[in-house]
């Protein structure tokens, strides 16, 4: 259904993809696209490997936040990672957007391998 990425900021753009879209097979193949199968995924509310488990919990968020939709900056890429900020609105009238980043491992094939997502901003120094 997708061919590899050609780059970093096309996984991590698929991967962000994969947030605001309903159908959950249709989800699971774009995680496919640009994931290993084995891949890790840590947030605030723990850490999912592998991608059947990510795509449920997606599928969960998506229950939850039906009108929700997720926008990402442009990556910023070195050395196998990126760095990307993004956005959730929900759309629900009452909850306000929530920013975050996301960490990004990429393998030698340009799959990610890990992605560590952190909500707000950083704590200032």
């Amino acid at each position: 259904m997708f061919a590899a990425p050609k780059d970093a900021a096309e996984a991590v753009s698929r991967f962000l993809q994969a947030w605001n879209t309903q159908d959950a097979p249709e989800r699971l193949a774009l995680l496919r696209s640009c994931c290993t199968a084995d891949a890790e995924f840590t947030s605030t509310e723990g850490v999912i490997r592998g991608l059947e488990p990510f795509n449920a919990a997606i599928s969960g968020f998506l229950r939850a936040y039906p009108r929700a939709q997720v926008q990402h900056g442009a990556p910023d890429t070195h050395n196998g990672y990126v760095r990307v900020r993004w956005r959730t609105s929900f759309n629900d009238g009452a909850t306000n957007p929530v920013f975050g980043d996301d960490y990004v491992q990429l393998n030698a094939d340009g799959r990610i391998i890990r992605v560590v997502s952190f909500d707000g901003s950083p704590a200032d120094a």
